[in-house]
C-alpha cells in the first residue's frame, strides 16, 4: 500500500511539471529589443582667427626704495618721494582713478654673517601704477617721474579697452573658418553639411606675436588703428587669437 501511494505522488508531480512547460502558441509576435541607433555621419575641423589691434592703454609701473637707521625715517622719506610722485601725475592732468600706490613695504636691513646678523636700517618700498591712454605720454611722464625721485621702473605694459570685443570678433571669425573648410572638405566627397553637432572653443593667447598668414583656415583682420612708434619706444600691435572645433552633420 505504501509503494501504491508512492507511485501516484510522482505521477501527480509529474503532471503538474509538464503542465507548466507548456509551448507558447504558435504565430505569437516575437519581440526583439532593438540596438542603439548608429551615429548620424559627421565632419570635425578647427577654424583659427586672429586679429591685431594697436594697443590704446599703457600701464606704467615705478618705485621708490629708501633706506635710513630708524624705520620711522625711513617711511617718512618714502612718503616724501612718492608724494612728489603722484605730484607729477596731477601735473600732467591723469584722472585720479589711473593712479594707484601698491606694495608698501618696511623691513629691516640685515648686515653681517648668518651666525652674526644685526639690524643696520629699514628698507621702506612703495610702487605707483599709472595708466596712460596715449602713447605719446609714457616717455615724458617716465623722466619726470625719476627727476621727481623714482629710482625703479618695475614695468610698462601695453593693453587695449578693445580686448573683449576684439576677442568677440575673432571666435565669429573662427567659426565662419571652420565652416568653410568643412564646406570645402564635403563638396570633395560629394556631401553636404547639416547642422553643427558640437562646438568647443580653445583658449586663445592674446599678446605680442607676428599674425601667422599660413594657416589655411585663418580669417585674419588688421585695424586701422597706427601703432606709436617714438625714439626709444615702439608699442607694435596686439595679436588676438581665437580657435574653434566644430563638428558638422553630413547629408547627402
Amino acid at each position: 500500500m505504501l509503494a501504491a501511494l508512492l507511485r501516484r505522488s510522482l505521477l501527480l508531480g509529474l503532471s503538474l511539471a509538464l503542465g507548466g512547460c507548456q509551448a507558447a502558441p504558435q504565430g505569437a509576435p516575437t519581440v526583439i529589443t532593438s540596438a542603439t541607433p548608429p551615429a548620424p555621419r559627421s565632419i570635425t575641423v578647427t577654424g583659427n582667427a586672429e586679429i591685431k589691434t594697436a594697443p590704446d592703454e599703457f600701464v606704467v609701473s615705478v618705485g621708490v626704495d629708501n633706506f635710513a637707521a630708524e624705520a620711522q625715517a625711513a617711511k617718512q622719506a618714502n612718503d616724501q618721494a612718492m608724494s612728489a610722485l603722484i605730484a607729477v601725475t596731477q601735473a600732467n592732468k591723469i584722472d585720479p582713478k589711473d593712479v594707484r600706490t601698491e606694495r608698501f613695504s618696511l623691513q629691516p636691513h640685515l648686515d653681517g654673517s648668518y651666525d652674526n646678523r644685526r639690524v643696520v636700517g629699514y628698507d621702506a618700498r612703495k610702487g605707483l601704477v599709472i595708466v596712460l591712454h596715449d602713447a605719446e605720454k609714457v616717455e615724458r611722464l617716465l623722466t619726470e617721474l625719476f627727476k621727481a625721485g623714482a629710482n625703479r621702473i618695475d614695468n610698462v605694459t601695453y593693453t587695449s579697452t578693445q580686448i573683449i570685443a576684439k576677442r568677440k570678433e575673432a571666435r565669429t571669425m573662427a567659426v565662419a573658418a571652420a565652416r568653410e573648410k568643412a564646406e570645402a572638405m564635403a563638396a570633395t566627397l560629394g556631401q553636404k553639411l547639416g547642422r553643427p553637432l558640437k562646438i568647443e572653443e580653445n583658449p586663445g593667447y592674446s599678446g605680442y606675436g607676428p599674425l601667422n598668414l599660413n594657416n589655411s583656415n585663418a580669417f585674419a583682420n588688421n585695424n586701422d588703428v597706427r601703432a606709436s612708434v617714438s625714439e626709444t619706444m615702439a608699442t607694435g600691435k596686439l595679436q588676438i587669437e581665437a580657435t574653434v572645433g566644430v563638428t558638422f552633420e553630413l547629408t547627402d
